[in-house]
């Protein structure tokens, strides 16, 4: 039996889905769909490194605004993946940040 923790992300079992990184500033809801409607804390981590963990909650005391905070920063996390290049400090549409994630 495969090890939960070590297998493939899939959508299809519900607890894995794709982190993007737009912003310097926080996480959208319009680029994460996921995220509407879900409760704050969301906890997460990135498949192949459950030992990070990342934490997301509302940025406003209004859940419409569709903004949340990360912690650690969107920067921090994008530098810590080894695949991307990061190095410029920068996220943005243009330059996105996409993480298969998987929550907690």
């Amino acid at each position: 039996m495969p090890d939960p923790e070590t297998e493939e992300c899939e959508l299809a079992k519900g607890d894995c889905c794709v982190l993007v990184l737009g912003d310097n500033g926080g996480v959208w809801e319009k680029h994460n769909p996921w995220l509407r409607g879900m409760d704050s804390p969301v906890r997460l981590s990135p498949v192949g490194r459950e030992d990070l963990r990342l934490e997301l909650t509302h940025a406003s005391f209004r859940e419409t605004s569709g903004q949340w905070k990360i912690s650690p920063s969107p920067i921090v996390i994008a530098r810590m993946q080894p695949s991307l290049d990061a190095g410029n400090g920068h996220l943005s549409l243009k330059r996105p940040c996409a993480i298969d994630i998987r929550l907690k």
